[in-house]
């Protein structure tokens, strides 16, 4: 076995050392993913985030164990050892579930409860200029924050933060229809003396050049995610702008370089379902020709919620993951880079955080998350006496996920609280592991390059 990235040593040190006992019956970790890149063999351990080469010898051995079991006598004679040492095979009376959750427990409290608020959501208005055909916010009331409530959040933050740097993400509706109330908190935040950086999500129609430089200097905004829908003909029927002789494919090209100019970083959120996926590849093209490809762009593609509920969601993923590849060969930046070092995430998202992001609404009132969710709401910003409230019930796992491989990657939270859950995750996940094979084949430097041939369990 090759060790290509080293999984968390934390979990290492809870769970103890694992040697061989030839008394002991062994079986394949349900946390322990195979798969076959050409004539290479890998495995990655979703729990640790080890990923490693397997020799021929050791995929064999892990090809007969998998479904049945084998005692360790026999993975000694055939040196077997660095298996077990990784956890990819265990011994037979291992709860995997309840190391899972032990290890979700003492991390957390060895991480502690953050002393103050340090990542605010803020929406200063549920207006927008769009009427996007698949908005989640449709029918909502719309409601624009005062520059009085607006003083109040620079008040409620001063008292609630963290120590340091605090981070900040204007989202909306669409948060540029109300520029004066960012420009107001921003400046306000200046006044106490109280460092921070910002991101955003916009539909970018509303970005000149002025705009963008005070985003970058004033706002102090260094990075925004974009949301468009594919090519001119997508975007514009499904953006619906209320002025589209104003605010259409043009103006968000435009806005784009305004942002880069500006030194912003930029990431495309891609949303797609089986309608427009077909155009999106012509779309990638127009980015890369207009564009190049921009250090400080970047994109990712979103399935629609309503997609996500059907059962054709999954050829649609197994659409999307070929656009990732076509993305790979032409050197366009997918997200971010991930680091290389693996660290175990206790939570899923902010609204399971334990008490450091909060999400502030138009009228000052305060929630777990963005998609506005009533049954996450936990006060106002006009209580002196606030005090964080967590989320109940997200510890343990659903009764339908107990058995999954990808519940250390997924997390009790979604299942059994968070509204992006969606019926086929176990089946996407499987779709993306296809391709995450093929990515630690490519960018392992260390191992022969080959044409991959996609196989995987």
């Amino acid at each position: 076995m090759r060790i290509i990235r080293q999984g968390d040593q934390r979990i290492s040190k809870i769970l103890g050392k694992r040697e061989i006992s030839g008394k002991l019956q062994y079986r394949l970790s349900r946390y322990a993913l195979l798969g076959q890149v050409g004539e290479r063999f890998f495995v990655r351990n979703v729990f640790t985030g080890m990923n490693a080469e397997l020799t021929a010898g050791e995929w064999k051995c892990l090809q007969e164990v998998s479904g049945s079991k084998t005692d360790g006598e026999r993975l000694l004679q055939n040196k077997m050892e660095d298996l077990v040492r990784q956890g990819v095979l265990l011994s037979e009376e291992q709860d995997e579930l309840k190391q899972f959750e032990a290890v979700s427990v003492i991390l957390s409290n060895l991480t502690g409860t953050p002393k103050g608020i340090n990542n605010y959501v803020i929406l200063p208005t549920l207006a927008c200029n769009a009427r996007c055909v698949y908005c989640y916010e449709m029918g909502m009331p719309v409601s624009t924050m005062s520059l009085e409530t607006a003083e109040r959040v620079a008040e409620f933050i001063a008292r609630t933060k963290s120590a340091g740097e605090i981070n900040v993400t204007w989202f909306g509706g669409e948060p540029l229809t109300a520029r004066p109330v960012i420009s107001k908190i921003c400046a306000l935040l200046r006044e106490k003396g109280i460092g921070y950086r910002s991101v955003m999500v916009t539909n970018a129609t509303l970005v000149t050049e002025e705009v963008a430089k005070e985003a970058a200097t004033n706002w102090h905004v260094k990075r925004v995610q974009v949301s468009v829908d594919g090519k001119r003909k997508d975007y514009e029927e499904r953006k619906l702008y209320y002025a589209p002789e104003k605010h259409n494919y043009d103006t968000l090209i435009k806005a784009i370089h305004h942002l880069l100019d500006a030194g912003v970083d930029v990431i495309l959120r891609c949303n797609y379902d089986g309608d427009n996926l077909c155009g999106m590849k012509e779309f990638l093209d127009e980015m890369r020709e207009e564009f190049g490809n921009s250090e400080k762009l970047f994109l990712y593609f979103g399935m629609l919620y309503q997609e996500q509920k059907t059962e054709k969601c999954i050829e649609t993923y197994r659409k999307v993951f070929d656009l990732r590849r076509y993305l790979d060969r032409t050197g366009m930046h997918y997200q971010k880079p991930d680091r290389d070092e693996f660290r175990f995430k206790v939570n899923y998202c902010m609204a399971d955080a334990p008490g450091n992001s909060i999400v502030i609404h138009p009228d000052g009132k305060l929630n777990h998350c963005e998609e506005l969710c009533a049954k996450m709401e936990m006060g106002s910003i006009f209580e002196d006496d606030f005090k964080f409230t967590m989320m109940s019930g997200t510890k343990k796992a659903h009764q339908d996920c107990r058995e999954c491989p990808f519940l250390p990657e997924c997390k009790p939270f979604r299942r059994n609280q968070c509204p992006d859950w969606f019926p086929y995750c176990r089946e996407f996940k499987e779709i993306e592991s296809e391709y995450v094979f093929e990515k630690i084949a490519t960018s392992d430097t260390d191992g022969m390059r080959k044409e991959p041939e996609r196989k995987g369990r």
